[in-house]
Parts: C-alpha cells; sequence; structure tokens
C-alpha cells in the first residue's frame, strides 16, 4: 500500500529568507537549546551551503 501526503506551509517571508532559515545553523541550534544539541565540527556557525557539514 503506497501512502502519500503535502504538507503546504504559509509564509509572509519572502522566499529567499524562508530559505536562509532553513539553511541556518543557528536557528537550528537555538530551537534545539533544550537538548544541549551543539555543532562541533564543519559550519557550526552562520549559513550552510552546498556541499558542506555540520557534525
Amino acid at each position: 500500500m503506497t501512502v502519500s501526503f503535502v504538507c503546504r506551509t504559509e509564509s509572509p517571508l519572502p522566499v529567499e529568507e524562508l530559505f536562509d532559515r532553513a539553511r541556518s545553523v543557528d536557528l537550528h541550534l537555538d530551537s534545539q537549546k533544550d537538548s544541549g544539541e551543539r555543532a562541533i565540527a564543519g559550519i557550526t556557525e552562520g549559513l550552510i551551503g552546498e556541499g558542506q557539514e555540520v557534525t
């Protein structure tokens, strides 16, 4: 059996800002601060780019 779904998110922000937020290491870490998650290698702050990694 195949199952699929569509998730639609609407935002007043420009697509470029949404894309940058999606690749922001800082915003991700802030959203996970209660878990103690941290970036320890690779790109550890700012915006991650194509081909870059964060650990």
